[in-house]
Formats: C-alpha cells, sequence, structure tokens
C-alpha cells in the first residue's frame, strides 16, 4: 500500500543528522536541562538535611531511653535490696531460738 511508501521520506526528512533541531530548540532543551539538574540537586540537599534531622532525633530519643533505662535500674537495684533487707531480718528472726520457722512461709 500507499502508507508503506511514505515512511521512508518521513524518515528522511524528520530524523535528518539534527537539521530537527533550530538553536533555539537547543538552548531551551540544556535549559531545562540545567533547571532539572537543580531541582535534582536541591531535592538532594533537602532530603539530606531531613536525614540528619530525623538521625539526631532518633539519637535523642535512644539517649532517653537510655537514661530512663538506668533510671529504672537503679529503682528496681533499690528496691531489691531493701526487699533482701527484709527477707533476711525475717530469716533471722525465723532462726532465733523459740521462733516458729513456718511463720515465715505464710509470709
Amino acid at each position: 500500500g500507499g502508507g508503506g511508501g511514505e515512511m521512508p521520506s518521513m524518515g528522511a526528512s524528520g530524523y535528518g543528522g539534527g537539521a530537527a533541531f533550530a538553536t533555539g530548540e537547543k538552548s531551551k532543551l540544556r535549559e531545562w536541562e540545567e533547571k532539572h539538574s537543580q531541582q535534582l540537586e536541591e531535592t538532594a540537599r533537602q532530603e539530606e538535611a531531613k536525614k540528619k534531622e530525623r538521625r539526631q532525633a532518633a539519637a535523642d530519643e535512644l539517649s532517653k531511653w537510655y537514661s530512663e533505662r538506668d533510671g529504672n535500674t537503679q529503682k528496681r537495684f533499690a528496691t531489691n535490696r531493701s526487699e533482701e533487707k527484709s527477707s533476711e531480718a525475717a530469716r533471722m528472726a525465723a532462726m532465733q531460738p523459740g521462733a516458729n520457722p513456718w511463720e515465715r512461709v505464710v509470709d
């Protein structure tokens, strides 16, 4: 058909070695590429800043968590020591002559 005959002529005129691009089109393309690369750089900078922000927030959260954990550990140690002293005192009282050691089982 007739459609097949048009293709070679279109190829020769439409894609002829850079003749399709006028100098104005090249500068517009170059301008767009520069603007696009600037936008990419700006986006990358913003993402890097956000990453640093998130890292700092995470580090703050971690240090807060560690300090709370240490505080809770110290409280638990203190509680355990006082309980140990009271149970030791109860054990000593149960070992006294004349004391009933079975009373301690009820505690």
